[in-house]
């Protein structure tokens, strides 16, 4: 049961790692990091205490956007992933054998 168990978590694995908008988030944040002058205001928000105008540049950023888009959308998958996985440890689907 447990090498089921295992294989299907890395299928699991696997099947996160090449969904289209995880490799799309991936795609964004190397565009993100790429982009000079969006790099530059990044480094210099990390390093100010007050830029209520820089942050709002970086937020208002086309790519920016695009990414905390995508971000959100992929964290409420996971939640729900991890409310299912719940539900089947709490139905008993999934027990240690060496109990």
């Amino acid at each position: 049961m447990n090498e089921e168990i295992t294989k299907k978590l890395d299928e699991l694995i696997n099947t996160i790692n090449n969904n289209p908008k995880v490799l799309e988030l991936l795609k964004l944040k190397e565009e993100i990091y790429s982009n000079e002058e969006l790099k530059n205001d990044l480094d210099n928000y990390r390093n100010s205490y007050d830029s209520i105008s820089l942050k709002s540049k970086i937020i208002n950023n086309d790519l920016v956007k695009k990414y905390r888009e995508l971000e959100n959308k992929l964290y409420f998958t996971v939640l729900d992933m991890n409310k299912l996985l719940n539900e089947i440890i709490k139905k008993g689907s999934c027990k240690n054998e060496s109990h």
